[in-house]
């Protein structure tokens, strides 16, 4: 990348920080472990929760967003045609033993987050939010459609809901 893009990149990410770290923490706060199914929520109601929680961010923010019956969720950055999607899922693994600090909270410590789906994958979810926020906010024009795809069934290896996904959506290109 060149400096100029770098210092474009830097500075976007510095005048949002704060918020990014709350939006992050947001969605970590949430136990979006797969539960038993309930009404209006195939995978149990943490990750229905953090499906809500991650639409309402990306709709907030401008973008066209879709629930597909609470098993996945989009945020389109425009209306062209489909090219790229990016696939995140906002479901976790148990919290497990060891930890040493709140599982469900996002803990800031020696400049690194902790907590369960900080780096798989609510964090990298809620970057890409962002990165998508910068891209719209540019004006830049785009010949196709940058799409979002939030899963919700990713950790139990299943992948039912990027099945579902496929046999109501167009596929992407990349």
């Amino acid at each position: 990348m060149d400096q100029a893009l770098n210092q474009k990149i830097d500075a976007f990410i510095a005048a949002n920080k704060e918020q990014i770290l709350q939006d992050i923490a947001a969605l970590v706060a949430i136990n979006s472990v797969e539960g038993e199914p309930a009404e209006g929520a195939p995978y149990g109601v943490g990750p229905r929760a953090a499906l809500d929680k991650t639409l309402e961010l990306a709709a907030g923010m401008g973008f066209a967003t879709r629930n597909y019956d609470n098993y996945v969720g989009t945020a389109d950055l425009n209306d062209k045609e489909t090219a790229l999607h990016i696939l995140c899922h906002l479901d976790v693994v148990p919290a497990g033993e060891g930890w040493d600090v709140p599982p469900f909270a996002c803990t800031l410590r020696d400049g690194r987050l902790y907590g369960r789906g900080v780096t798989d994958d609510k964090g990298p979810a809620v970057a890409s939010i962002y990165a998508m926020k910068d891209l719209l906010d540019s004006g830049r024009p785009l010949r196709r459609r940058v799409r979002i795809i939030f899963g919700l069934a990713e950790e139990g290896g299943v992948w039912t809901d990027m099945d579902y996904y496929r046999r109501h959506e167009e596929l992407p290109v990349f």
